[in-house]
């Protein structure tokens, strides 16, 4: 299975558990939202308005670009608790249905 356990809980939203052993310190987090295009260029606008910087890969240096892997938009930036956030236009776990 993996990391992570893919639950879909309907064609627009699947949620993803990862295990932590009881007793341990939730380690800092990952969530990503599918968007539609103009939802992702909104939210890049809103990162650009408040100075977020953000970059084209899960782990790595701001880059301030855009992933265009799979054909779709994905960008990623922190918040300031240090959990990572990634928007995407395209999933790349699901594809949408002919």
């Amino acid at each position: 299975m993996g990391p992570v356990s893919a639950v879909y809980v309907s064609d627009d939203l699947t949620i993803d558990f990862d295990e932590v052993a009881p007793g341990t310190a939730v380690p800092l987090q990952h969530y990503a939202f599918r968007v539609s295009d103009a939802e992702f260029d909104e939210l890049l606008a809103r990162l650009k308005d408040f100075g977020i910087a953000w970059r084209s890969t899960p782990i790595g240096p701001d880059d301030f670009q855009v992933n265009n892997y799979g054909g779709g938009r994905i960008v990623y930036w922190r918040e300031p608790d240090g959990h990572a956030w990634e928007a995407l236009t395209i999933s790349y776990a699901r594809r949408p249905k002919p």
